[in-house]
């Protein structure tokens, strides 16, 4: 899952910079978004939340089946100890994203990586 996780961070984390370098507007990143690294597949869902700030969750896994238990993959390594029974394909792997409309860049996010 350390894997999984850092290659699904580095394409969002490459989806922002892509978009803001051609973003008139900070709604431009919402959006449904799948990448592919290696045998990983997955889909992002980027929202607006009402604070406007932006968020990226998993909607989609194409293996959610952790083979061990055979049931659904959670997310048992989050620091936060209330989102450890979060399905892996319902994590928010970025929240709190801001888009400086002065410096025309995305900043103030709050990542979710594998510990």
């Amino acid at each position: 899952m350390k894997k999984f996780f850092m290659m699904a961070l580095i394409a969002v984390a490459t989806l922002c910079g892509a978009v803001s370098a051609h973003a008139q507007k900070a709604d431009d990143i919402i959006g449904k978004y799948e990448s592919k690294q290696g045998d990983d597949e997955y889909k992002v869902e980027i929202t607006k939340k009402a604070d406007g700030t932006y968020k990226a969750q998993l909607f989609w896994v194409k293996d959610p089946i952790d083979h061990a238990t055979g049931k659904v993959a959670l997310d048992p390594k989050n620091p936060d100890k209330s989102l450890r029974g979060v399905r892996c394909d319902q994590i928010v792997l970025i929240d709190g994203l801001h888009f400086n409309a002065e410096k025309k860049q995305w900043d103030k996010a709050n990542l979710r990586y594998e510990s």
